[in-house]
């Protein structure tokens, strides 16, 4: 197996963490009175965008190591 898909599925995983950490911090926010927080918004879709980023890593990893297999 090539190097490139192991730094991919590392940093995915590190990007899972860090979208599970401010998913967590954006449901610590303190609520606004009217109920919506502009700040647990943040949270939330910096969160979401890791997530994807984490999800487009993943794939990308799996699409190289298949082609590494199959070019064998």
């Amino acid at each position: 197996m090539k190097l490139k898909p192991i730094i991919f599925i590392a940093i995915a995983f590190g990007f899972y963490a860090v979208s599970h950490s401010l998913e967590l911090r954006g449901d610590l926010a303190p609520l606004a009175k009217s109920g919506v927080s502009p700040e647990r918004l943040t949270y939330h879709l910096l969160a979401l965008a890791f997530l994807l980023a984490a999800l487009g890593l993943f794939i990308s990893a799996g699409l190289s190591a298949y082609r590494a297999i199959r070019d064998l």
